[in-house]
């Protein structure tokens, strides 16, 4: 999962099969720039933009975009991440990662615990260097907040994507 705040604020979510979690982890720690410890699609080029999108559609990656055009009654972030919890409920995820941010960290497992708490869907903050799939997460977000043809290509990966303030984030299936 990662987040962008660049126009609205968008949670971009990956689902990857337990079966290719390891392969697509190899596949993209692969396509780091050498002596770097992640891929970040802001700095990335074209090129390895295009291999990290490449390797998603590869690995039949998922994707589900939340988005926030501001929520009336609850902060962007709480509401996107409550209403990815309901999802992973609903899609019966084993576990949702998140890229560390210890400045509200805090307030995340808040709000996971208090929407997962009956659930066996685990949760985990994780430096974006320790988990490859956290770039897949910013690749979709930035494509998607980016635009044209970065948008067009990660589109057959976008499954469902749900407008937090319009529909109070009512789970529903993937496309």
């Amino acid at each position: 999962m990662d987040e962008t705040k660049a126009r609205n604020y968008v949670l971009a979510v990956v689902f990857v099969a337990p079966r290719d979690v390891h392969t697509l982890r190899s596949t993209l720690r692969g396509l780091r720039v050498p002596g770097s410890r992640s891929v970040h699609f802001h700095k990335a080029n074209n090129t390895q933009r295009a291999a990290v999108i490449d390797a998603l559609v590869e690995h039949d990656v998922i994707a589900m975009i939340i988005t926030n055009r501001r929520h009336p009654r609850v902060p962007p972030r709480e509401a996107s991440i409550r209403a990815l919890a309901r999802q992973a409920i609903h899609v019966e995820a084993q576990a949702i990662v998140l890229e560390r941010d210890r400045t509200i960290e805090r307030s995340d497992r808040r709000w996971l615990f208090e929407e997962l708490a009956k659930s066996t869907v685990r949760y985990e903050h994780r430096d974006r260097h320790e988990d490859a799939l956290l770039w897949a997460a910013d690749a979709i977000a930035w494509c998607w907040q980016h635009g044209g043809k970065w948008k067009d290509r990660v589109m057959p990966l976008i499954a469902h994507s749900i407008d937090v303030a319009a529909d109070s984030a009512k789970p529903g299936p993937p496309a």
